[in-house]
């Protein structure tokens, strides 16, 4: 039974090892590459078994892709500044066309009825005559 538990910590070993070997790809040992699990220094670091021979190149990559997100959110801040203003002018002009239909509207209602009120004089200026001529 410890023959078969060895075995399957062995193969879980193993498993990892693949799984990190997949997640860190590595430089081949030859050329300073890093390997987490060697306690020797790379060739050009010091000889800090715990330091990190990518450790400067790393803190670059981190700080150009914290300006690229800073640059990023710049741009949807402005983007939706701009959207804001769209939306403001927007809203604006629909109530300046509010008002103008309902400046229309108020016209209409005032041409119908003069219409209507020059449709009965002239009613009243045909009939009239008639009524005297009698």
């Amino acid at each position: 039974m410890l023959f078969f538990h060895l075995i399957f910590f062995f193969l879980q070993i193993q498993q990892f090892e693949k799984d990190i070997a997949r997640l860190n790809p590595q430089k081949p040992q030859g050329d300073g590459g890093y390997n987490p699990f060697d306690s020797t220094p790379a060739r050009g670091t010091n000889s800090n078994p715990f330091s990190n021979p990518y450790a400067a190149r790393v803190e670059e990559d981190e700080k150009l892709q914290r300006a690229k997100l800073l640059e990023g959110k710049q741009r949807i801040e402005d983007t939706s500044d701009r959207l804001a203003h769209m939306q403001q002018v927007g809203f604006e002009t629909e109530q300046i066309g509010a008002d103008a239909l309902a400046g229309l509207h108020g016209q209409r209602v005032k041409l119908e009825k003069a219409d209507q009120d020059v449709r009965c004089l002239l009613a009243l200026a045909f009939i009239l005559p008639c009524l005297f001529t009698f």
